[in-house]
């Protein structure tokens, strides 16, 4: 029945369906090696959560020990191309335990700031230099399967319903939309305990005072600590004072507050939104509007009771939730805590 309202029809040999950054090196990657490619995103631009969602800094590119950079390739060409016009600061430079990295220690040497407007050119640049055909604004809808293979994707935009077919589809949708749709088997979050991991609305402040703001770091810097299974970290002294004042309704005791690529703008990381399902739309819509009233708790504290943010100024609010856990593949291999924590490769 979908293919009697079918408005249009696009061929590639690629398809990458999904435009974060595993969709954007995907996509950029096809092309550049030959083959005709097409980009499906359902947003206005690509970046997915480092864009839409402003979850920054990207995190550690190095190995384990914070001596060797091992995440190249595109990436850091994508840095490069950012670091060109202003919009971040190379990871090389980085280092843990400062104010890029909310002043914590492990797991945050070498972390990457970068201004998510300015990520949003850089990939348009690059889509548009390697030739991939882009469909923002495009959903997904179903796939068509025909011998246990996929000839093609219907998707849906304002134009009505149209269809890609391509010799390869990549899922990099974060949900495993393509996937799932298709009957691989998936799971959601831990299964056996019956949890997900939260999910954040991140937002960025500017008109901030750094030397106001390490100051009062320094000041108690000593007394970052870890108690019950919970990390006592950033301006845990200013929660408690809020808390104790009413000021303060979250379950949380710190700030996650990351300096940007300018000195007086930050990266906020604080909200945390419990039991987001982000294949379910009644969650989600849940999620962000708990998401957007836990942001404009944070600021009004971070105005109030945090040295140099008495001047703030709300920069934006992500467009959409950041979410930590969706749908996971089931594989031909499990990645364990233990490849992790060891470096291991294959």
């Amino acid at each position: 029945m979908l293919t009697e309202t079918i408005t249009k029809i696009f061929e590639a040999d690629v398809a990458v369906v999904g435009g974060g950054p595993s969709g954007i090196c995907a996509a950029v990657a096809a092309a550049r090696n030959g083959s005709s490619t097409i980009l499906i995103e359902e947003n206005g631009c690509a970046g997915g959560m480092a864009t839409m969602g402003l979850v920054g800094p990207f995190m550690t590119c190095y190995d384990k020990t914070g001596e060797k950079m091992i995440i190249k390739g595109l990436f850091e060409e994508i840095i490069n191309r950012l670091i060109e016009k202003g919009g971040a600061i190379h990871p090389e430079e980085i280092h843990s335990g400062s104010a890029f990295t909310s002043w914590i220690i492990v797991g945050h040497e070498h972390v990457t700031p970068f201004e998510p407007e300015t990520l949003k050119v850089v990939l348009d640049e690059m889509l548009a230099e390697a030739g991939v055909r882009v469909l923002y604004h495009t959903r997904f809808i179903c796939p068509e399967i025909n011998n246990n293979t996929i000839k093609g994707v219907v998707v849906n935009s304002n134009a009505g319903l149209q269809k890609v077919i391509s010799k390869v589809f990549i899922d990099c949708t974060g949900d495993a939309d393509l996937a799932y749709s298709c009957g691989v088997k998936c799971k959601k979050g831990n299964e056996e305990l019956g949890i997900i991991q939260p999910a954040s609305m991140f937002f960025r402040i500017g008109n901030v005072d750094l030397n106001k703001v390490e100051a009062d770091i320094g000041a108690n810097k000593d007394n970052f600590y870890r108690k019950n299974g919970v990390n006592y970290r950033s301006f845990h002294w200013r929660v408690a004072e809020a808390k104790a004042n009413g000021d303060w309704d979250l379950k949380r005791v710190s700030i996650g507050m990351f300096r940007g690529v300018k000195p007086d703008e930050w990266s906020i990381n604080t909200s945390r939104i419990m039991g987001v399902d982000a294949t379910d739309n009644e969650s989600l819509t849940s999620g962000e509007m708990e998401g957007r009233r836990q942001v404009q708790t944070i600021f009004s504290f971070l105005r109030k009771y945090v040295p140099g943010c008495e001047n703030a100024k709300l920069l934006s609010v992500a467009s959409t939730l950041g979410i930590r856990e969706s749908r996971h593949i089931q594989g031909e291999y499990t990645l364990s805590v233990d490849d992790v924590l060891e470096g291991r490769t294959p």
